[in-house]
């Protein structure tokens, strides 16, 4: 353990510690700031909830080392806390730790509703950036190994198979991990391009509304990924589409999740569009992309966002 953070609830004439947090070495700065970020940490109204942690400076930094390296984050009422990238880290107040080499990978992944036309667009990224001179790894979550498949047919087409909606999380999660350890981590450490149709963000969206199944939850499986893979998604594309026009894109006959109905969807479109705010923010690069028009017309709203390096 390198650092702790502590939690307290002040009122009026006491002061409870809520929660004690332990920064491991290991971690990463997004793993730092999904702990941090918790909705388990929500009290009641009226409750003030402030964020003390020693070795706090005089102007709300924090400097916490791992073994990826030394992590600078800064508090304010308005959004808790947040990575800093900017700001030089003071040695004297740092552990020194040895340089970790740090793999620059290319991941892109297309999110979205049932309907907004990811796998056409999955297809015509991939083609673009093999015109370009890259070698493509094209995917989806779940899916592309025959674990994953099996379990995506569970979830999505077996009507003989009830699944309550902790094991759908489950058994995304654990066709996720298969993803993950068979095309995403190999194909990313040959120095491939992946692009990927669905990821963590799903997870977030879809399972998240499932009863009983939190945002905490779900944060905590995301760690496990973390600490086993320690990949990101470059950068995530958020198709936006509404409901009525998603629905009418998809075949008469409806998977299971499909099938959901117009208020479910409501949901699922906004939650996207939270969720891809608020963790542009706080993990890796989101952009919401117009979806509607033709094909091509998407194509290049993605193409003009993404970055450079990744062309």
């Amino acid at each position: 353990m390198y650092a702790e953070l502590y939690y307290y609830s002040k009122s009026e004439n006491s002061t409870t510690l809520v929660k004690r947090i332990e920064i491991a070495h290991e971690m990463t700065a997004i793993q730092i700031l999904m702990l941090v970020d918790s909705d388990a940490l929500i009290l009641p109204t009226g409750v003030a909830l402030t964020k003390l942690a020693d070795g706090f400076d005089r102007t709300n930094h924090i400097s916490i080392p791992t073994a990826s390296g030394v992590y600078s984050f800064v508090r304010n009422q308005a959004q808790g806390l947040s990575l800093v990238t900017d700001r030089k880290i003071d040695p004297v107040r740092c552990i020194p730790l040895p340089k970790v080499h740090e793999h620059k990978y290319q991941f892109i992944v297309l999110e979205g509703m049932d309907g907004c036309g990811k796998s056409t667009q999955l297809k015509l990224l991939a083609d673009k950036l093999h015109m370009n001179g890259k070698t493509v790894v094209a995917c989806r979550d779940p899916g592309s190994t025959a674990l994953s498949d099996e379990l995506r047919d569970i979830v999505k087409y077996r009507e003989d198979i009830a699944v309550s909606p902790l094991a759908e999380a489950l058994l995304f999660s654990a066709a996720r991990a298969q993803l993950l350890a068979e095309v995403i981590a190999p194909a990313l450490t040959k120095g491939h391009t992946v692009v990927c149709d669905r990821f963590e963000l799903s997870t977030y969206v879809y399972q998240g509304l499932g009863a009983n199944i939190s945002e905490r939850m779900i944060r905590e499986l995301g760690l496990i990924f973390q600490q086993v893979f320690s990949i990101t998604p470059t950068i995530t594309f958020v198709l936006d589409l509404s409901v009525h026009e998603a629905l009418s894109r998809l075949p008469e006959k409806r998977d299971k999740i499909e099938q959901r109905g117009v208020d479910y969807f409501g949901n699922v479109r906004t939650r996207y569009k939270d969720y891809a705010q608020k963790f542009n923010r706080l993990t890796s690069e989101h952009r919401i992309v117009d979806a509607s028009g033709t094909p091509e017309q998407v194509h290049e709203r993605i193409w003009k966002l993404i970055p450079q390096p990744l062309k």
